[in-house]
């Protein structure tokens, strides 16, 4: 009898198991991995009327400024699992869910529009401006290691980072508002700025410019470095975080 029954547990638990792999996904069943075919081809998402530009899920994204354009790059057999929708007025660029994605090449994702006024990365996403922009305000937000490389001129930039994100922003503006936390970095020393404003904690790092004044905060060995020779600089430091001056 123990023999058999330990071969019920045995089959009931694989039962459970092989549900809670199959059918753990949303719409019910879990689709098998997809692998590129190698074919690499370009496909235009007919998708405009937005001012930002969001992805994720390790997808690389060039963005232009100009007239409306979306086309994405990638492995013929993996064009349909790469989705782009417009929630908003954010353009978002992911894979469907529930797909399990290897790719044989690079997927990359060009996206033209007239006005930028939000870009975010996580999941190892990049976005990489490859024309500068001009507008007025800009928020920048990063997560889990995502990556932005941006030149911008205009009145504000706000940017966000955290857990291993990276930004990297050139240009100029009238305020560089940033935000940095859990070992993300925002390079900003490149963006001329009148006023910067940094409050940076747990391990991240900040570099700014600032013509005029600088308000910095760092704490749990966070760092802020600003540049540009500011007539006042306010600063605030606690638990091993630093504020100084350096190029």
């Amino acid at each position: 009898m123990r023999p058999v029954f330990a071969l019920i547990l045995f089959l009931v638990a694989g039962s459970l198991f092989a549900q809670r792999e199959y059918n753990n996904g949303w719409g019910g069943v879990f689709r098998s991995k997809v692998k590129g075919n190698g074919e690499l081809v370009k496909q235009e998402r007919n998708i405009d009327d937005f001012t930002g530009v969001k992805a994720c899920c390790s997808l690389n994204v060039e963005l232009r400024q100009g007239s409306y354009s979306v086309e994405v790059e990638a492995e013929s057999n993996l064009q349909e699992y790469i989705k782009v929708e417009r929630r908003g007025r954010t353009l978002e660029i992911g894979f469907e869910r529930n797909t399990n994605i290897k790719t044989t090449k690079p997927i990359t994702v060009y996206v033209t529009l007239p006005d930028l006024e939000y870009v975010g990365a996580s999941s190892s996403a990049k976005m990489t401006g490859k024309s500068s922009f001009r507008g007025d305000d800009l928020e920048l937000d990063v997560s889990s290691s995502g990556a932005i490389y941006l030149d911008f001129s205009g009145d504000e930039i706000e940017a966000d980072a955290s857990s291993g994100g990276k930004i990297e922003v050139s240009g100029s503006v009238s305020f560089m508002d940033c935000d940095a936390s859990s070992g993300s970095k925002i390079h900003a020393g490149d963006c001329k700025a009148k006023r910067a404003r940094a409050d940076v904690s747990s391990g991240a790092g900040v570099t700014v410019y600032a013509s005029e004044e600088v308000d910095a905060e760092a704490s749990s060995g966070g760092s802020v470095r600003y540049r540009g020779n500011p007539g006042a600089v306010d600063s605030d430091t606690s638990s091993g975080g630093s504020v100084r001056s350096g190029n």
